[in-house]
């Protein structure tokens, strides 16, 4: 049975490192020995079942791994929407390329498109829509690195086909979404963007009664939304009943205050650019620490290589905080920053609605701070929220008349790496070329 996990190799190396023959195979006398051909014939599906069996051990123990370690250090649930059926289906994805792999007559650049009925296996639509978005990107990226030299170079060309571009538009789109249709916008998101907007999103003070009614970070965006659709009023022209959900923030606002909007953001302070100050700081001072965490298990992951070089280690460790710090901490903070600013250079009826796209404006000139890589990454993690957003909005995101057609995108994008790895292995990297490898080599 063991023999269906590992090799004889591996058994052998075990055995070997162990010091103990309990794994060893054994003998086989030459003249008993069969011939190649048979031996191929007999043990041809071997392969493919320890190939499949391996990705349904490792991804079952993946998931449950992540799952009692969530709960153990933030003590709470996660990965909810990822059970069993996930490693099965790629199991069975793995066992039918191996198998079609070995059928002469079938291309073997189409071998993953032929195998992608399997995902149908996985019960939660959105988790297969995930799976086939990922691929896509990866696709995206892919061509792009092969085919990018024959697209206009200089000027203004330099500046379109870019991550700059994709962050821009994809910025647009979420932002204006998180203002005005909040049932459709990644909960995932949602919820780094409150977390890191305490400066802005009032929380309820010490003082306050806990039996006392405070409004919650979304009757605050609810707010801005109402009060945009009103031409941005002043405090005083303000409507009490578009006001009365944040009505406990608004009595609490200094005397001073004259626009509606500002009076919500920040009551305590009347300048919007010393309190911006002061909430960029303190973001900064947050998103730092919470960034130098990441960087550290970033670096653990790599210790091996990173002790031989560790004063490059510790470059690279506070390079990455910093780069996150600004990028976590700054663009979140400076983007409710420039609601106040876009009340001051625009007349209030101008583009009511509108506006809110202009405000991923500082975040990439931010995002022009990091590296190109880096760069990169997040403008593709924008878009994937871009097109989950849109997914939501047609209605498709538990459409289960269209699941084949998912599966399908996820074999063909997973055929198109395929033949990219061919052209140029240095185009398919992370989890995808290493998967394709595997399907294909057996080794990661």
């Amino acid at each position: 049975m063991i023999d269906l996990l590992l090799t004889h190799a591996e058994l052998r190396n075990i055995s070997g490192k162990m010091g103990c023959s309990v794994f060893q195979t054994p003998a086989v006398d030459v003249a008993e020995r069969p011939s190649e051909d048979v031996a191929e014939s007999c043990g041809s599906f071997k392969p493919a079942f320890r190939a499949s069996l391996r990705v349904l051990l490792a991804g079952s123990t993946t998931i449950s791994t992540l799952k009692f370690l969530v709960k153990l250090l933030f003590r709470r649930d996660a990965f909810e929407s990822v059970d069993s059926s996930l490693p099965r289906a790629l199991a069975l994805y793995t066992l039918a390329n191996r198998l079609l792999g070995r059928l002469r007559g079938i291309s073997k650049s189409w071998i993953p498109a032929i195998s992608s009925p399997a995902l149908l296996l996985i019960k939660q639509p959105h988790l297969r829509f995930t799976l086939a978005l990922y691929t896509l990107s990866a696709v995206a990226e892919a061509c792009y690195d092969l085919y990018s030299h024959l697209l206009p170079k200089g000027g203004i060309y330099d500046a379109i086909f870019s991550s700059n571009t994709i962050w821009l538009l994809s910025q647009s789109r979420l932002l204006n979404s998180f203002v005005y249709h909040p049932d459709i916008f990644p909960t995932s998101y949602a919820k780094i963007i409150f977390a890191r907007s305490e400066n802005y999103i009032q929380r309820r003070p010490a003082w306050v009664s806990p039996q006392s009614r405070w409004p919650s970070p979304r009757d605050v965006l609810n707010y801005i939304a109402s009060a945009s659709e009103h031409a941005y009023p002043k405090l005083s022209d303000s409507v009490p009943l578009l006001r009365q959900p944040v009505q406990p923030i608004i009595d609490s606002a200094h005397s001073q205050h004259t626009q509606a909007i500002c009076a919500a953001l920040h009551p305590a302070e009347p300048s919007c650019l010393k309190h911006y100050v002061v909430a960029l700081f303190k973001e900064l001072k947050g998103a730092t620490r919470f960034s130098g965490v990441l960087a550290v298990l970033s670096a653990l992951f790599r210790l091996k290589s990173g002790l031989k070089n560790p004063i490059l280690t510790l470059r690279n460790i506070a390079k990455s905080t910093v780069h996150g710090a600004v990028m976590i901490g700054g663009s979140i903070t400076t983007s409710w920053a420039t609601t106040c600013f876009l009340q001051k250079i625009l007349p209030n009826d101008a583009l009511k609605k509108s506006r809110w796209c202009l405000h991923c404006i500082p975040s990439t000139l931010l995002l022009l701070t990091l590296p190109p890589k880096r760069r990169r990454q997040l403008a593709m993690y924008c878009a994937r929220l871009t097109a989950d957003l849109e997914w939501s909005r047609l209605g498709w995101k538990n459409n289960s008349s269209i699941e084949c057609l998912v599966c399908l995108v996820f074999g063909v994008g997973m055929s198109v790496l395929g033949r990219a790895l061919d052209k140029d292995k240095r185009v398919v990297g992370g989890i995808h070329g290493s998967c394709i490898r595997y399907i294909r080599e057996g080794a990661l």
